[in-house]
């Protein structure tokens, strides 16, 4: 990184009221601050955003990515919030999954034997 070269971090969170899906919101926002020729400075270097949202019935992370010359890099990922997969909690899950997720997000590819382990 070049002389001068300074890292900000920015971290928020919100809980949800009692009636929102959402009970819980937080996110946090890595920023490479480069100096350019004139005593300022750009955001040209590396920006990274993690989002958590707890719902009542998953969790949902996005992790934003962005590179210098406009290389970007997006991972989503979202789980149940039980372990205990009722058939009640599987079907409210998969009906999130198919309005919100499926077939607007395409599916990066399935996780290789070493990850899965």
């Amino acid at each position: 990184m070049p002389n001068g070269t300074q890292v900000q971090i920015t971290i928020d969170a919100k809980m949800g009221t009692s009636n929102s899906p959402i009970t819980y919101a937080r996110y946090a926002l890595l920023e490479t601050i480069v100096p350019n020729s004139n005593t300022t400075t750009t955001t040209k270097g590396i920006q990274v955003l993690n989002l958590v949202l707890f719902a009542k019935s998953c969790v949902w992370g996005v992790d934003l990515v962005s590179l210098p010359n406009g290389k970007h890099l997006l991972a989503i990922d979202t789980q149940p919030m039980s372990l205990n997969r009722t058939s009640d909690m599987k079907e409210k899950y998969e009906e999130w999954y198919s309005t919100y997720v499926d077939g607007i997000f395409p599916c990066g590819g399935d996780l290789s034997e070493a990850t899965r382990k």
